[in-house]
């Protein structure tokens, strides 16, 4: 964490706690200085903490802000973990063009059990036309994962985005984790 993080995150504390008469003065500093973060992915979700406390036209300019952030950070999940912080602050009519974003970085994620976890996020924002495609990935990613209680949970998360006979099969792959797991088979 950077200062200018530390920084942000104290005014954020202290905007939580203000009057309602200083919060637009705090949110405007805290705004200032989320953008000398120098990490992308580390401004962007700094933008996005300040901009889920602002009314709009100033969230707006933060949004879009920290979409350009997102979009240039370096490490795959911490984008990934950034843009989909971002969908929770745009109405579902501006969405495609984040959720694209963060899908296809997801995919991009080494570590499958990372990999399974954003794109588990992204479900709750898929349009019934991407969630297969998506619900598939994140089950074939949850299932890539050798240690029998992080891919209980993972599967267990995906039951609640499946339905009929595919929610059949991942509750019983998440029950033979589970029994991996009591019968002390990591």
């Amino acid at each position: 964490i950077d200062e200018a993080e530390s920084k942000t995150n104290a005014l954020l504390a202290l905007v939580v706690a203000a009057s309602a008469e200083n919060r637009p003065e705090l949110l405007e500093e805290a705004g200032d200085v989320a953008r000398t973060v120098t990490d992308q992915a580390e401004k962007a979700a700094a933008l996005i903490a300040v901009a889920s406390l602002m009314e709009s036209p100033p969230q707006s300019r933060l949004i879009a802000e920290a979409w350009e952030a997102a979009k240039s950070a370096e490490d795959s999940t911490a984008k990934a973990e950034a843009l989909i912080a971002l969908l929770e602050l745009l109405p579902s009519t501006g969405r495609d063009a984040v959720f694209s974003s963060a899908f296809a970085t997801a995919r991009t994620i080494e570590e499958a059990a990372e990999r399974a976890e954003s794109m588990t996020r992204l479900l709750k924002y898929a349009l019934p036309e991407r969630k297969t495609e998506l619900l598939k990935e994140a089950l074939a990613a949850a299932r890539q994962v050798p240690e029998s209680s992080k891919r209980a949970a993972l599967l267990t998360s995906l039951i609640g985005f499946s339905e009929g006979t595919g929610r059949n099969e991942i509750e019983i792959e998440s029950l033979q984790a589970a029994r991996d797991i009591a019968s002390g088979e990591e």
